[in-house]
């Protein structure tokens, strides 16, 4: 289906599932909104960059172990730098929408939103792993 996009394909979706909310939500900040953009799009770009110059450097026929290793390595550290930030951005916006909630209905609703958000989180988060850092 998204095959023009390449092997970063989960880079671009979870740009796109992170951006839209964050500049389509009127509790940021212009400036919030900015930095936020800014931090994923040049994290972007450096994981992706990274990960080529691994590729370039160790990859050969056959794999080497340690391209497998600096690899998974890269893989690790940056998807903290993925996660946690939108982990904290996820729970920002569900506070607020709870504590601004008017009514059980609201409340009730954004908590089982909050839940199905942590679990497609975490899925998306293994997958993301397994995707990029491991070796078959």
């Amino acid at each position: 289906m998204l095959w023009f996009l390449g092997e970063y394909t989960a880079i671009y979706l979870l740009l796109v599932l992170v951006l839209v909310p964050v500049l389509a939500l009127k509790i940021f900040t212009i400036y919030a909104k900015g930095i936020i953009s800014a931090y994923y799009i040049i994290l972007s770009v450096v994981f992706i960059r990274g990960r080529e110059a691994i590729k370039e450097q160790y990859h050969t026929t056959p794999v080497p172990d340690t391209y497998w290793d600096k690899n998974t390595e890269w893989v690790d550290q940056l998807s903290y730098l993925y996660f946690i930030p939108t982990a904290v951005i996820v729970t920002y916006i569900f506070y607020k929408w709870f504590y601004y909630g008017k009514g059980l209905w609201t409340r009730l609703l954004s908590v089982i939103t909050l839940i199905i958000v942590l679990v497609l989180f975490i899925y998306f988060a293994m997958i993301f792993g397994l995707g990029f850092g491991y070796r078959p």
